[in-house]
């Protein structure tokens, strides 16, 4: 499952799902990237190296907001 939405600081268009071994939800770019660390394995994405997954494997890139201060808690 994966939920096709924007970042809220950038509008970049992510897909947010959860990622192997916890589950725990990742925003990725919606992009495919072959220099990618997450990789869709089946109906499952997961991390990997890039030894162990085919090169036709679709891959994907963690989205790294260009405003992700915005949406952090200032330090006190």
């Amino acid at each position: 499952m994966s939920d096709r939405s924007h970042c809220r600081s950038c509008s970049a268009p992510i897909l947010f799902v959860p990622v192997e071994p916890r589950r725990r939800y990742m925003p990725l770019d919606l992009e495919q990237d072959m220099a990618g660390t997450i990789v869709l394995d089946g109906p499952t994405y997961r991390l990997s190296s890039a030894y162990d997954v085919p090169p036709s494997a679709p891959r994907y890139r963690r989205h790294v907001c260009p405003k992700a201060d915005t949406h952090r808690k200032k330090k006190q």
